[in-house]
């Protein structure tokens, strides 16, 4: 562990096994193949394709939550990036024009008398957010009750996205169980615009938020990430050793990761490990360490460059794993192998886990 972090195994839906890991191997075989040449005092030739094979192992021990370490408590997290969209537009990229044709239905717009009909974020069963045309106020309540945000004025110079990404964030701030902070979006590179809602209560949610798009056009944003990241064996719940090494078993024992794109499911498959370590060259200001997560740079010329393995890159130790495309968040892959060995009769176990980082899982 890392200043007290755990290593990690995440799953496709947000699921995280927290382990005590006591020994740490990282092993790579780059398959380097030297040979020696007839008849030249062993000359040796090698070939080296870069076929690198990598493993990580992991021993350590599993016990009741009562005597363990526990981590504190990782809330779900969910993100709207207020500057993407998934539409046909060549940029891919949001502006007040695309927000201006999300309200109109014809030659009209939605406004606080038809608010039901707009387009809107549904953050869960009881609360959505409205995307309407021409009230007087950035955002509020409709007259019939719904919270709604205004994404275009005919009377007013047009919103930025990033102010309606904020005013998006205000709503959400006024909801008991929920808090919002805004970042800048990975996708375009526009500061503010990427909405982060974290759950204060407990488990995932993994069906919201939604977006629902009823109007006129279709250039709604993208990407909605669903809540994922509820640390299920942090101090909110108690597991005995038994009842954790029986969840992780059950779990290898039968899953599949569910294909890709649209087709992935939320399931419990393990996609993904976060390895900490203490950092020097990523400290914050005044530590000597900061734990920050190992991660790969398998695939492309690009991905090879020598500034993408600069360890600088490496993000902290809290940071929610992602999968959706290249990052420093963790290392994708899948459990190869896993040995579960009780100790006596004690309420202890020890446990030798072979994971195998891989980009894609088909």
């Amino acid at each position: 562990m890392a200043n007290g972090t755990p290593i990690r195994l995440i799953q496709r839906n947000g699921g995280i096994f927290e382990l005590y890991v006591t020994t740490l191997t990282m092993n790579v075989d780059r398959k380097f193949n030297p040979k020696p040449l007839p008849y030249s005092g062993s000359h040796r030739v090698a070939s080296d394709a870069n076929l690198s094979r990598a493993t990580i192992q992991l021993e350590g021990v599993v016990t009741d939550d009562d005597v363990a370490y526990q981590s504190s408590v990782t809330k779900a997290l969910a993100q709207v990036d207020f500057s993407w969209t998934k539409s046909a537009l060549s940029s891919r990229v949001m502006t007040t024009s695309d927000y201006e044709s999300l309200v109109r239905k014809g030659s009209t717009y939605y406004d606080t008398t038809t608010v039901a009909d707009a387009p809107y974020l549904k953050i869960d069963d009881n609360n959505s957010i409205y995307m309407i045309s021409h009230p007087t106020d950035a955002s509020g309540v409709a007259p019939t009750g719904e919270k709604w945000v205004n994404v275009y004025n005919s009377s007013a110079s047009p919103p930025t996205v990033a102010s309606i990404a904020n005013a998006f964030k205000t709503i959400i701030d006024s909801y008991s169980g929920y808090e919002a902070f805004l970042t800048t979006s990975p996708y375009t590179s526009q500061a503010t615009t990427l909405l982060n809602i974290r759950r204060l209560t407990n488990g995932n949610a993994d069906k919201y938020p939604k977006w629902k798009q009823t109007g006129y056009n279709s250039s709604d944003p993208d990407i909605v990430r669903k809540f994922v990241g509820y640390n299920e064996n942090s101090d909110t719940s108690s597991f005995s050793a038994g009842d954790k090494v029986q969840r992780l078993w059950g779990v290898l024992n039968n899953s599949q990761d569910g294909g890709s794109g649209n087709n992935r499911g939320g399931g419990d498959y393990i996609i993904g490990i976060q390895i900490p370590f203490d950092s020097m060259v990523n400290a914050a200001s005044g530590e000597k360490y900061s734990a920050v997560n190992h991660f790969m740079t398998t695939g492309s010329t690009t991905l090879r460059n020598v500034e993408r393995k600069d360890v600088g890159n490496a993000l902290a130790a809290g940071t929610v794993f992602d999968d959706s495309k290249n990052s420093y968040t963790g290392i994708k892959g899948g459990v190869d192998s896993a040995t579960f060995v009780r100790l006596g009769g004690e309420p202890l176990y020890q446990f030798t886990i072979i994971f195998l980082p891989a980009d894609v899982i088909l």
